[in-house]
């Protein structure tokens, strides 16, 4: 199929394992060795950068993810109807948001807005002693268990945390605005939003924990962050989804990768399954459940740590998800699993996987060639970010599986 139009992605996040910069050569491989690909079925979408990029190429997407906050990203992107979404980026162009923000159970932060809007415009003319600042974080940094269930979810939880206080009000008269709108606007509206926090939040590349103002220089760095809007973020996401094209046949679910392979139908002669599972052993839900929190809007439990006596540093939510292939104890079994399920329906593959990840290159050919399939490597060198420090060049070695069962 030919290119279409090329345009960026409108909900990009900044996510580790991103495949964005090398998408490109994934599905040129992926194209060389199955030519009659015109249909990828993304097992762990994450970030959506190969359902992307496929999506450029004219293929049939099928974007999965099981983590929440992919899915409503995935599906904004690729599944919904964008009809009426140009009547809610007139609203928020408007500047009607702000009347909002104190509405319902959010009316308890006014004070805590007051002090925080005195405290930046006070940084802004260096008429501010950082220590002034970090007191403030402290003394109003959430007590969720004073939430009252009416969309101060963000209010409670997490003001001077990951987000400053009109930022989580702001998030929280968002996701109350979507709940007013139509299905498909409220889609758009939580899509845009979760994309708009990686990018936001007081904190490095990811969200495990947030930053604290401990010196003058890490408490400008944080008013910095707390002083972007997250509504103008919203509105700049909602402005490109007018223009994404989507793909011509689309779907996506939020299911395990054993449903997907079991549930759906696919044409082995026109269909590649994309895999890029975790790499490591820390678990996505750990980096991202601020955003699986915003998706779900469900005023968690948050785990509490017997060790300080209080809810974990980080605010975890109780029911994170953890993946099998992320532990060391199970990946070559869930690696087994998922190539079974795929050759049993004679589903040709491509994996990603790298250098640095719990199995290496040589185990996950051997766990392919028992199920039955004919493996081919290509690699492709990388630089890998951790925890906001570039490592060296070269660093890590990206592999790509191409995995077909001659059917």
């Amino acid at each position: 199929m030919s290119l279409i139009t090329r345009t960026a992605f409108p909900l990009p996040m900044q996510y580790l394992g991103s495949k964005q910069r090398i998408s490109t050569w994934i599905l040129e491989e992926i194209d060389q060795k199955f030519a009659a690909t015109s249909h990828i079925v993304d097992l762990m979408s994450g970030s959506g950068s190969i359902a992307h990029e496929a999506n450029m190429r004219g293929w049939n997407v099928h974007a999965n993810d099981i983590q929440p906050y992919s899915h409503r990203v995935l599906k904004s992107a690729f599944e919904t109807s964008r009809e009426g979404l140009g009547e809610i980026i007139e609203w928020l162009a408007s500047g009607a948001l702000d009347a909002t923000l104190l509405d319902n159970g959010r009316s308890s932060a006014t004070h805590a807005l007051q002090e925080e809007d005195s405290l930046f415009a006070r940084a802004l003319s260096d008429d501010l002693d950082w220590q002034e600042y970090a007191a403030f974080c402290k003394r109003v940094n959430g007590a969720h268990t004073s939430a009252t269930g009416n969309y101060d979810l963000f209010t409670s939880y997490y003001p001077n945390t990951y987000f400053g206080v009109r930022q989580c009000l702001e998030i929280d008269a968002i996701r109350e605005k979507a709940s007013q709108s139509s299905a498909d606007t409220a889609s758009h509206l939580v899509a845009a939003l979760i994309s708009s926090l990686t990018f936001v939040s007081s904190t490095t590349t990811h969200l495990a924990q947030f930053l604290k103002p401990t010196s003058s220089s890490t408490s400008t760095n944080l008013i910095n962050c707390r002083s972007r809007s997250v509504q103008e973020h919203v509105l700049k996401r909602l402005r490109l989804l007018m223009n994404y094209p989507t793909p011509n046949v689309a779907r996506t679910s939020n299911l395990t990768f054993e449903k997907v392979l079991t549930d759906f139908a696919f044409d082995p002669n026109q269909t590649v399954v994309y895999a890029d599972p975790p790499y490591f052993k820390e678990h996505y839900s750990r980096y991202y459940h601020v955003l699986d929190t915003l998706a779900l809007y469900d005023y968690p439990n948050l785990t509490y740590n017997q060790r300080i006596g209080s809810v974990t540093v980080g605010r975890y939510r109780d029911d994170r998800i953890v993946s099998d292939f992320g532990l060391r104890s199970k990946v070559a079994e869930t690696f087994s699993k998922m190539f079974t399920l795929a050759n049993s329906r004679d589903l040709n593959m491509a994996l990603s996987y790298a250098s640095t990840s719990l199995l290496p290159a040589e185990r996950i050919v051997s766990l392919a060639q028992a199920c039955g399939y004919h493996v081919e490597i290509k690699t492709t060198e990388l630089r890998h970010s951790g925890q906001g420090q570039l490592r060296a060049k070269s660093d890590v070695t990206e592999y790509l599986f191409l995995l077909s069962n001659d059917h």
